[in-house]
């Protein structure tokens, strides 16, 4: 092998005894959604630090300034998770500006909320010119370093780092809207279920966004709040807890569609009537909302437009060209439907 100009993926794989297709998913962090034992990934590992391969890639790097790829950086749960709509939207306008850019992107999962790690394993590995983060926790240093670094880095969340460049929705107002209308429809015993804990930056805005409009309405002390675990079994599970109560929701505001779709099985399940027993409104307007049964109210999002734009100012900081807007805000309407 030390008779070889350059090491390859090939090399790589043939001593971990694995494909090329194993190779790389381990190397873009995408062994676990592809249901590769660690065993195998360690071997992986081994067999790159063996030969070399990732001092080669950074090599390369060093020498030509690009590696042409930037990364989709998301939380463990929303790579995994079957059916993230916004997740593969969002992928999707960012390969469609990649493609005509001529560059690539690769969906990096953050485990056991481990933050630091992104920045040792992609920014300071060479691995990719540049970020793409969506819904970064609330408060994290990793974040601020990595643009103290001037490491090119784009939000797709929330405006909670003013210095930031960023492509969101303001969820705080979104939020507002979606708990008004259920409070105009008459609805007092409003619960909230968040998709999340709030230490992710989207779920923290939208709990705030209910609160405040329930003090608005002197319903304060009426706020409730339950965390689900981003699945329609979390959501289920939830809803049927809060049916058994002494006093259950007459509306729900869910923290995204997926927790919407859980809770409403579980009150079909109860023998109930939406909106008659019990209103609910989503949020995203994920494709399946309209043809639900009955149809949701939902915020909507734009995860391909998010995806777009995001994508393009992020290569231009990448590129050195001069940016119109540092913090893109987009609209986040509400969509009125059967379930209110």
């Amino acid at each position: 092998m030390n008779k070889k100009t350059r090491v390859t993926r090939q090399d790589v794989a043939k001593l971990a005894g694995v494909s090329t297709a194993t190779v790389s998913y381990v190397l873009n962090a995408l062994g676990d959604a592809n249901n590769i034992s660690l065993e195998t990934q360690d071997r992986v590992k081994a067999a790159v630090a063996e030969l070399n391969y990732v001092r080669n890639i950074s090599a390369h790097r060093l020498a030509t300034g690009k590696t042409k790829v930037i990364a989709i950086i998301t939380d463990n749960k929303s790579v995994n998770y079957p059916i993230n709509t916004i997740l593969h939207q969002i992928q999707q306008g960012v390969s469609d500006v990649c493609f005509k850019r001529g560059y690539n992107s690769i969906v990096h999962g953050v485990y056991n909320n481990d933050w630091t790690a992104l920045k040792d394993d992609l920014a300071l590995s060479y691995r990719v010119d540049g970020m793409i983060v969506i819904n970064p926790p609330t408060n994290h240093h990793v974040i601020q370093e990595l643009y103290d670094d001037k490491f090119p880095i784009v939000s797709l969340s929330s405006v909670r780092f003013p210095y930031m460049y960023s492509v969101s929705i303001d969820n705080f107002a979104a939020a507002q809207v979606a708990t008004n209308h259920l409070i105009a429809k008459g609805h007092q015993n409003i619960l909230h279920i968040a998709y999340s804990e709030p230490d992710l930056t989207d779920v923290f805005e939208r709990m705030a966004g209910y609160k405040q409009a329930m003090a608005e309405a002197n319903l304060k002390s009426k706020c409730f709040i339950r965390y689900a675990e981003y699945s329609f079994e979390s959501a289920f599970a939830i809803m049927n807890e809060q049916l058994a109560s002494d006093t259950p929701p007459t509306a729900i505001f869910a923290g995204n569609d997926i927790t919407a779709i859980g809770c409403m099985a579980a009150i079909w399940k109860n023998g109930l009537s939406i909106p008659r027993d019990i209103a609910i409104v989503g949020f995203d307007d994920i494709p399946v909302a309209a043809f639900l049964t009955p149809p949701l109210t939902t915020i909507k999002l734009d995860g391909q437009q998010h995806g777009m734009i995001a994508t393009n100012m992020l290569l231009d900081l990448i590129e050195g060209n001069p940016l119109t807007h540092n913090q893109v805000l987009l609209p986040s309407p509400l969509i009125t439907r059967e379930s209110t």
